[in-house]
């Protein structure tokens, strides 16, 4: 983990999940791909999302990748776990992940629904997580600010 990362600048690159023939991660072409990736000036990965795999994988298999990048990358490059899922449940135990592998944050696509949010950020500002959110998202305008003030959240766009 970066210390003193306040601002994320640079170029962060969304990283592939890669699997094998056995539909299982692969955590050899994950160890190539990410020596490939930092040969490029980059300041760090995006792990878990923008790719679109998430809604493809279970929560076992995104927590495992988020560990084997972690421990990949060993504090070389600044690293954000995409945590976003339809079930909150699955959504804290892959911030769980993120902070146990020692993230530099967080991100997460926005609930579909009001009262889900409420749910969510109330349990994240819990375990005073870094929060990163895109400036295009309507819904974070909707949390309540007395579940957000407590939270560092940058905007990514």
């Amino acid at each position: 983990m970066k210390k003193n990362k306040e601002v994320f600048r640079g170029i962060y690159i969304p990283l592939v999940t890669p699997f094998n023939q056995q539909d299982k991660l692969d955590e050899q072409m994950t160890d190539r791909l990410y020596e490939y990736l930092t040969e490029y000036p980059i300041e760090g990965f995006y792990v878990g999302g923008s790719t679109g795999e998430c809604f493809l994988q279970t929560v076992e298999e995104r927590s495992n990748f988020l560990q084997i990048l972690s421990k990949i990358n060993d504090g070389k490059k600044s690293i954000i776990a995409h945590i976003g899922s339809t079930a909150l449940k699955d959504a804290l135990h892959l911030g769980e992940t993120a902070i146990n592998c020692k993230y530099d944050a967080v991100a997460s696509v926005p609930p579909f629904i009001i009262g889900t949010v409420k749910k969510r950020f109330s349990n994240i500002t819990r375990n005073s997580v870094k929060i990163l959110t895109s400036r295009y998202s309507s819904t974070i305008s909707q949390v309540p600010r007395e579940l957000i003030s407590p939270l560092r959240i940058w905007s990514i766009c």
